[in-house]
């Protein structure tokens, strides 16, 4: 069995993001969509959410980030665009695959190549899922609230955790902030 943080082919990221002027928004609702969000995202990209809390201001999560140039040894174009399929509630995503099968009928090899690699840019890339996660949420959020413009504060924070003490560490901060899931707290 493996033990948290000691997996030499990943690395653990402490992922934190506040909300603009540091309003407290994030109620039960948003927290509760924002995670199915964050899971869903996390199963396209490729990494792990270790452990994750929701404020009412801010998040945190503990990310486990595979090496990317080992997860993606032998996959294919195939593969990568299988992976489109696990954002196939999205109207975008249904219009893509919809041309990549286009692309694959009419034998436009070098469409699909391209949109393989599109696919390959956004996994296993930690900059790439917390910066998705934040628009598709912002989007959302700013749909349901009837406002416009940037939900968020500034780039997220990202601490590199470097060894397996350090990961059960935060993995434990943030733990002891989970019961505030729900609730307004800073």
């Amino acid at each position: 069995m493996r033990t948290l943080g000691d997996h030499p082919d990943s690395d653990y990221y402490h992922v934190i993001s506040r909300v603009v002027d540091r309003q407290f928004v994030l109620r039960e609702q948003e927290q509760e969509f924002f995670r199915q969000l964050l899971f869903k995202q996390a199963a396209f990209a490729g990494v792990t959410v270790v452990a994750w809390c929701f404020m009412s201001n801010h998040f945190h999560f503990l990310i486990e980030v595979p090496n990317k140039e080992k997860a993606l040894e032998g996959w294919s174009d195939n593969d990568y665009l299988e992976r489109l399929k696990l954002l196939n509630s999205e109207a975008f995503t249904r219009q893509v695959l919809a041309e990549i099968k286009m692309w694959k009928c009419n034998g436009n090899k070098k469409g699909v190549h391209r949109a393989a690699m599109a696919v390959q840019a956004r996994i296993f890339d930690l900059s790439a899922f917390v910066k998705e996660l934040k628009f598709k949420f912002s989007v959302w959020f700013n749909k349901q609230h009837g406002r416009r413009g940037t939900l968020w504060e500034e780039r997220f924070r990202s601490v590199l955790l470097e060894d397996g003490e350090a990961v059960r560490f935060c993995a434990a901060y943030i733990d002891l902030n989970y019961p505030a899931f729900g609730r307004l707290c800073s």
